[in-house]
């Protein structure tokens, strides 16, 4: 918000004081406060300077007046946006102050905060609030509005530092102390950064309330034609949008629209950016005309540069979700060359873009390109943050998942010991990228088949959530999936199942019950129902998902295109193959509309639908559809994919059940071959696969072959 004016939600401390000692200095200031009062700011501004002046020349000590005069000049350089000069007038102030810890210094220090968080500085403007809070402790009780202001300020600004933990308990404890009485009027900016701080954890369903709860204190205060209003706005419009409640969504982003053009902020970065936002959401409403033409205004704006680049970026980033790989790389190499590099909010944009880039190259499996990419990235963060930040570390772990991606695990595993390492550099207490490095970790220890390691790693990352040292949040989520995972791969589905209905339950908190994610953990924990043999908690599970998609919107998506396949081979486990196919030829109907016929999800799909004709007995179906899958796979990602493979077996499975043995050895061959680069000999599914073709030697009575493979296993 640096370069809007800060309205009375940003009001610094004004000083009342008796002021004396000459005349000439005494009358500039009255003039340059009546001035500033006014809002005639360049007035004001020389009429203070004036003041300090007049004051210096005629020998003024520096005690009370000459600090009244220097915050004079510090509020009305905070309101011109001059913000390194108010500055130094604000710590001119406390030099002056410092002898005498009392509420002065005190609003002082919390002044000098106020421009530290307006420069980036937000470390600087954690300390300053530390020592303003440390005196006024001396003064007010803790649950006083003097106290719980400069709290709430100070759990913005580790939000603001990317320390959404200790923003969390900062912001949860000053609520507390508030017990229900509303925030002091110069704090109520505070519920909306709290607020982006839920929407930030994943805390969508939290997000929201909060948003609308501060929507009705922003109408009581008759503060709804303010730009902090707009903002305001556009975090309920994005709360709604992750919510995918995207007509919702779309009502607030043409109210926060509308009130930006009537204050005249069409030109503005927050303007801008909430036009990127509303793009996306047009899309998700199928509007895609509508989105396309807010995408050229931004384009034809000649201060819209940027602003487009970014709009770009989010909607190759939406394409990427929704599997059209090709438009979305398309988008981002439009997106590129569009940043400004040589200025700072460029040169990010550039880097974040880039790094989107690398990971959706990760995604089509063509590592060279993805690590040429996020190394370029990762140097510009440097460049920008330096490695002690976890902005840094962020890209780190990016960097570390492409590697352990690309089977490169002494690699990712080093990376991601050094991003655990750098964050408790950082801070003692734990973050969200603590637990992204140590599920990677713990991942990498897997595929060494450090299997004890893996479980101590999980197990320590866990922990954290349990001593409430981390709020939980979607961090948490993934790692409870990823150990529930490592147990599936261990064959202890019991404990598997635990641990996905934790995963579950956890997701409901976080989210509600009304949103994707629980939909898509619980159809997780029924396909490990079924694979357990629990029918009817499977056939539950999938029914409450199935809840979720209740509009015909929420229908015309991949992830119910998803719960289609899941619906379609719980029937096929009951033998019930009338309601099977249906649910199939549904699911590859919405694949090939939203992803197309050359998407990895269409061809997994076609993988579904081959082996429920085989179960059929209908082998003549099922392998041109296994062969179309290899060929989609083989084009998007490589064959040396768990996906390339898993469908190798299949094929070479039918050719088995059709006696065509010569057929399926080179299948099961070149599976193998691809289990062994990709998982590592070590890992579970390469020993299925070593058995896969010792089987297939004994039915073909090459039993030496088949009695090598066999001992390989066992070793």
């Amino acid at each position: 918000m640096q370069n809007l004016r800060i309205g009375v939600l940003f009001s610094l401390f004004l000083l009342s004081a008796t002021l004396s000692f000459g005349q000439e200095w005494r009358e500039a200031f009255q003039k340059a406060n009546a001035l500033y009062e006014k809002d005639e700011l360049e007035q004001a501004y020389e009429a203070s300077h004036h003041s300090l002046e007049s004051y210096q020349k005629e020998g003024g000590p520096a005690t009370e007046n000459h600090a009244a005069i220097l915050r004079l000049l510090a509020n009305i350089c905070f309101s011109q946006e001059k913000l390194q000069e108010g500055l130094g007038y604000a710590q001119q102030e406390i030099a002056i102050r410092e002898i005498k810890k009392d509420t002065l210094l005190a609003g002082a220090l919390s002044n000098a905060a106020q421009f530290h968080q307006q420069l980036g500085s937000y470390d600087k403007a954690i300390e300053a609030l530390a020592k303003s809070l440390e005196i006024l402790l001396d003064f007010y009780k803790p649950e006083e509005d003097e106290v719980v202001a400069p709290q709430l300020n100070m759990a913005i600004n580790h939000y603001l530092a990317d320390q959404n933990q200790k923003a969390y308990a900062i912001f949860a404890d000053a609520f507390k102390r508030l017990d229900g009485k509303d925030a002091p009027p110069e704090s109520l900016n505070s519920y909306y950064y709290f607020g982006l701080l839920n929407l930030e954890m994943g805390r969508t369903e939290e997000a929201v309330y909060t948003f609308r709860e501060t929507q009705k204190k922003y109408i009581k205060a008759g503060l709804t034609q303010t730009v902090e209003y707009a903002l305001l706005l556009h975090g309920l419009a994005e709360a709604y949008h992750k919510y995918t409640l995207f007509f919702k969504s779309e009502e607030v982003y043409q109210q926060a629209q509308r009130l930006y053009d009537s204050l005249g902020l069409g030109s503005s970065t927050e303007y801008f950016s909430l036009l990127n936002a509303h793009v996306v959401n047009l899309y998700a409403l199928n509007k895609a005309s509508e989105a396309e033409k807010i995408i050229s205004e931004l384009s034809r704006h000649p201060e819209g540069k940027g602003a487009y680049a970014q709009a770009l970026n989010n909607l190759a980033a939406w394409k990427q979700v929704q599997g059209d790989w090709d438009g979305a790389e398309r988008l981002y190499r439009q997106a590129l060359p569009l940043y400004d590099k040589s200025d700072r909010s460029g040169l990010l944009g550039y880097a974040e873009t880039a790094e989107n880039m690398a990971l959706l190259f990760s995604d089509k499996n063509d590592f060279e390109s993805a690590l040429l990419v996020i190394r370029e990235s990762i140097a510009i963060i440097d460049q920008l943050f330096g490695q002690s930040h976890t902005r840094y570390v962020h890209s780190l772990n990016e960097l570390a998942l492409i590697e352990l991606k690309n089977n490169q695990v002494p690699v990712a595993k080093r990376d991601y010991e050094k991003s655990i390492i750098t964050l408790s550099n950082i801070s003692a207490v734990p973050q969200a990228e603590t637990i992204t490095a140590l599920t990677g970790l713990a991942q990498c220890l897997q595929r060494e088949a450090n299997y004890p390691g893996a479980d101590s790693v999980y197990r320590a990352g866990i922990q954290h959530y349990k001593m409430g040292k981390i709020i939980p949040d979607l961090h948490y989520t993934a790692l409870l999936n990823n150990y529930a995972s490592f147990q599936q791969e261990q064959g202890n589905w019991n404990a598997a199942r635990e641990l996905m209905r934790q995963t579950t339950n956890q997701i409901k908190n976080i989210k509600g019950t009304d949103h994707l994610l629980y939909a898509s953990s619980l159809e997780d924990l029924a396909l490990m129902d079924l694979r357990l043999g629990s029918r009817k908690e499977a056939k539950d599970e999938l029914d409450s998902a199935l809840a979720y998609f209740h509009t015909d919107l929420r229908k015309q998506t991949v992830e119910y295109a998803a719960l289609l396949l899941s619906l379609g081979r719980y029937h096929q486990s009951l033998g019930d193959y009338v309601q099977t196919e249906p649910y199939f030829k549904q699911s590859l109907d919405i694949y090939k509309l939203k992803t197309g016929e050359e998407s990895p999800s269409y061809a997994n799909a076609l993988n579904s639908m081959a082996l429920f004709y085989e179960t059929l007995g209908n082998f003549q179906e099922a392998e041109p559809l296994l062969k179309k899958a290899l060929t989609i796979l083989d084009k998007k990602g490589g064959k040396f994919t768990d996906d390339y493979s898993t469908v190798l077996q299949n094929l070479a499975t039918l050719y088995q059940l059709e006696e065509k043995l010569d057929a399926a050895e080179p299948l099961l061959l070149e599976a193998l071959e691809i289990d062994k680069k990709v998982l590592g000999p070590n890992h579970p599914h390469y020993g299925t696969s070593l058995q896969n073709l010792a089987t297939l030697y004994q039915k073909k009575r090459q039993f030496d072959k088949a009695t090598t493979l066999m001992e390989e296993v066992r070793a």
